[in-house]
């Protein structure tokens, strides 16, 4: 059981969290930042002691002093250059409760265009087994400058890390999955001509 300073702790972390935005995460040192990551907010410690000037530091000491706030950018590409093939994602309404799978759906349905739903006795699957479609515009690849080419593959990337992130969160499993009778493969890219 967690002790009364733990618990004020994690409520005071989660209200700060929930007030700066709905898209942050705190990390500690070493631990690697990804496409996701948009900006530094600032140390943790130093943000509830701003937050909360009249709260003791002993409710401050089980904290690290180097934990940090980063906000994510899971906005929607802001060019559609590229983009995934709309696609439902069956997560088990036994595991999963409304509330996580809300979340997933916020968090993840402009990067990835997928549904989440919860069923009953399924394990997580794309009901098409021929996969994820990721599509591809003729003007992704025409010509660009190298910066350019920067701000097109930064959106292709945050795409696909989205998609990754939810596979991972759901447990998405791609035994059953296949692409022109090739298994284990859940996108396949589609050029439009």
């Amino acid at each position: 059981m967690k002790s009364l300073a733990k618990q004020s702790l994690d409520t005071l972390v989660e209200t700060l969290l929930s007030e700066l935005n709905a898209h942050v995460r705190v990390i500690a040192p070493g631990a690697p930042f990804t496409v996701l990551d948009s900006y530094y907010v600032g140390n943790l410690k130093q943000l509830l002691l701003e937050k909360y000037p009249g709260v003791p530091d002993s409710v401050f000491h089980q904290l690290r002093d180097d934990l940090i706030v980063v906000e994510r950018n899971l906005s929607a590409p802001s060019r559609a250059l590229t983009r995934f093939e709309p696609a439902i994602l069956r997560v088990n309404k036994d595991v999963v409760t409304h509330q996580t799978r809300d979340e997933w759906q916020e968090t993840y349905e402009s990067l990835t265009n997928v549904t989440v739903k919860r069923h009953r006795y399924l394990p997580p699957d794309l009901p098409d087994l021929t996969g994820v479609a990721l599509h591809f515009s003729p003007h992704f690849f025409s010509p660009k400058s190298f910066d350019r080419w920067q701000k097109v593959t930064q959106e292709l990337a945050r795409q696909v890390a989205a998609y990754a992130e939810l596979k991972k969160k759901v447990g998405l499993s791609q035994k059953n999955v296949a692409n022109e009778g090739v298994d284990h493969t859940l996108v396949q890219a589609i050029h439009e001509d």
